[in-house]
C-alpha cells in the first residue's frame, strides 16, 4: 500500500464534522466519546481549549478581581468612616484643640469650637507669637515644666 493512500485515508477518517463522522460510522460499532454528552460540535482539542478558558477565568477572578473587590472595599470604608467622624466633630460641636509651638519649643494649646474657627485661631495665634504677646500656658498639674 502507498504511504500517500494511507495517509490520505487516516486523514479522511479523522476529519470533518461531529455529523459527518456519526454518518460515516452509522452501522459500524462506534466508540463513545466522553464529549458526546454537549449538544455543540466541538472537538477535543475545542472542548481543552474551552476548558483551559474557563480555568484561566476562574483563576483571574480569584487572584486578581476579588482582591481588588476587597481593597476598593476597605477604601470605601475608610472614606465613610473619616467623613463620619469630620461630620460628627463639626455638628456635635467638639472642640478643635489648636497648637502652637515657639521657635525654642513652648508649646501654646487653645480649644476652639468650628472648622472655621480653628482656622482663624491658627491665624490669630501666629501674629501673636510673632508679636510676642502670648506667654505659654502653665503645666499642668503632676507633668515636668516646659524647658526654658
Amino acid at each position: 500500500m502507498d504511504v500517500g493512500k494511507r495517509f490520505r485515508q487516516f486523514h479522511r477518517r479523522g476529519s470533518g464534522s461531529r455529523k459527518e463522522r456519526r454518518q460515516r460510522t452509522e452501522g459500524k460499532e462506534r466508540k463513545v466519546s466522553w464529549s458526546d454528552f454537549l449538544e455543540f460540535p466541538v472537538d477535543d482539542l475545542g472542548l481543552l481549549a474551552i476548558v483551559l478558558a474557563v480555568i484561566a477565568a476562574a483563576l483571574l477572578l480569584w487572584f486578581a478581581v476579588i482582591p481588588l473587590l476587597l481593597i476598593l472595599f476597605d477604601i470605601l470604608v475608610v472614606l465613610v468612616l473619616f467623613i463620619a467622624g469630620i461630620t460628627a466633630r463639626v455638628l456635635l460641636r467638639r472642640p478643635w484643640t489648636v497648637v502652637a509651638t515657639r521657635i525654642d519649643g513652648v508649646e501654646i494649646e487653645r480649644e476652639v469650637v468650628g472648622w472655621r474657627a480653628s482656622r482663624d485661631e491658627m491665624a490669630t495665634m501666629r501674629k501673636q507669637l510673632e508679636q510676642g504677646l502670648i506667654s505659654p500656658a502653665p503645666p499642668h498639674a503632676g507633668s515636668p515644666p516646659a524647658p526654658f
